[in-house]
Formats: structure tokens, C-alpha cells, sequence
């Protein structure tokens, strides 16, 4: 759901070249991320880009989700322990 929320109906590309050709080509016309997080929409915004010492965008994202299923699993068992 994160990474549905995040990227909807755009492309994921592993570069920046890639992203842009995808992002802009009139065959295509459709929003293009990077795994580093720069984000090339067809209506010609660019924005972000992962900071160098950051993790990407992709593994953060991986993070939230093991993050939030232990989330999940602690409230269970609270809920199960005051049952």
C-alpha cells in the first residue's frame, strides 16, 4: 500500500537518463521516479532527488512496511495478552 501510495500509476527507473527519456518521450508522457527519488512528471516539475548519504527512497519505504507489520504483531499480542 506505501509504495502504491507513493509511485500510483508511475514508473520506477533504476536511473536518472532512463527516467527522463520514459518521463517525457510523447509515446509514453507518463510520471517516472528514480530509486534515488528524483521524480520526472511529464507536465515538466522535476523534484527531489535522495540526499548522498540517505538511503533510497525503495529501501525506506521497505522499512516502513517491516516497521509497521512489527507494528502490527505487538499490538496483537497486547490485545491478546488483555483478553
Amino acid at each position: 500500500a506505501a509504495v502504491k501510495y507513493a509511485f500510483g500509476s508511475a514508473f520506477v527507473c533504476q536511473d536518472a537518463g532512463t527516467a527522463k527519456k520514459l518521463a517525457f518521450h510523447r509515446d509514453v508522457h507518463t510520471r517516472c521516479v528514480t530509486l534515488e527519488g528524483d521524480d520526472f512528471n511529464p507536465s515538466g516539475l522535476l523534484t527531489g532527488g535522495a540526499r548522498a548519504s540517505s538511503r533510497s527512497l525503495l529501501a525506506s519505504l521497505h522499512a516502513l512496511g517491516e516497521a509497521e507489520a512489527a507494528l502490527a504483531g505487538a499490538k496483537q499480542r497486547i490485545a491478546e495478552a488483555e483478553a
